[in-house]
């Protein structure tokens, strides 16, 4: 059943009504393991701690903040952003 079920994920549980639920490894969530959490970071490398389940994104190329989004063309008037080791912003 699990196989069929869940994306990611070939363990689930079933409840006494029939639901079933994926467990999903690390780097999956969604109720069928099938949204990947790396693909918040953009294209940086995406770190998976296993204790927390978190990821965290290791950016390059002037990319910043926690999703590794673009920094260019967010300050006007040639303003430049850095990312705030406190917030991740």
């Amino acid at each position: 059943v699990c196989h069929h079920y869940c994306v990611n994920s070939e363990s689930c549980t079933i409840g006494d009504d029939g639901s079933v639920e994926c467990v999903c490894p690390t780097r999956y969530e969604g109720l069928k393991c099938e949204v990947d959490k790396c693909i918040r970071c953009h294209g940086g490398h995406c770190i998976i701690n296993k204790d927390s389940e978190d990821i965290f994104c290791n950016c390059t190329n002037g990319k910043i903040a926690s999703s590794c989004q673009l920094c260019d063309g967010y300050c006007y008037n040639g303003g430049t952003c850095q990312l705030d080791p406190e917030t991740n912003v």
